[in-house]
């Protein structure tokens, strides 16, 4: 009975061992489990959230977008309006106390899409170099009427009369 009762102990031992391994794996296979769905529940959210402020900052860029493209389209006037850029110039020159002496350059470049139209021009001015220089920068940031880009400019002096020779081109959209 003794011998019985010895082989049903280490039965009951070797199986509750053997039980007790079974569980240890079973519970490590379903701690890597969680584990990994932990894991990819956090690499979810961190790209929703960098999806989000990706999301974010793009309304922001689009806003600052369309806010300067409405600036752009103030600064860019009508072709129509072109008839208005050498008496636009001449006011100007009037106000600085320069001389002035304007020229277009060739035949106007049509807007294509959504670039604006260029037309070339040339200005000579004579006067003092304070004033010149008032002149160009009224030109380059004050006036609001044309947008303008200055590609080639030259001084010279003669007397006490300075002379200025200016390329530059303004931009325009369809009328």
């Amino acid at each position: 009975m003794l011998r019985r009762e010895l082989i049903v102990s280490l039965t009951v031992v070797v199986a509750a061992f053997v039980l007790g391994i079974i569980g240890i794996f079973w519970l490590r296979w379903s701690l890597n489990e969680v584990a990994g769905k932990v894991e990819q529940a956090h690499i979810d959210q961190a790209r929703r959230s960098g999806l989000l402020g990706s999301s974010a900052e793009l309304r922001q860029d689009e806003a600052r977008a369309d806010e300067l493209l409405r600036v752009f389209e103030r600064l860019v006037p009508n072709e129509d309006n072109l008839i208005n850029l050498q008496t636009f110039l001449k006011v100007l020159a009037q106000r600085h106390n320069v001389g002035l002496d304007f020229n277009f350059q060739g035949g106007p470049t049509a807007p294509k899409g959504d670039q604006p139209g260029q037309q070339g021009f040339s200005i000579s001015l004579r006067g003092e170099l304070d004033n010149i220089m008032s002149f160009v920068e009224d030109l380059e940031t004050r006036h609001t009427s044309f947008l303008f880009t200055i590609n080639s400019m030259s001084f010279s002096q003669a007397g006490e009369e300075y002379q200025a020779q200016f390329t530059v081109t303004t931009y325009f959209k369809r009328t």
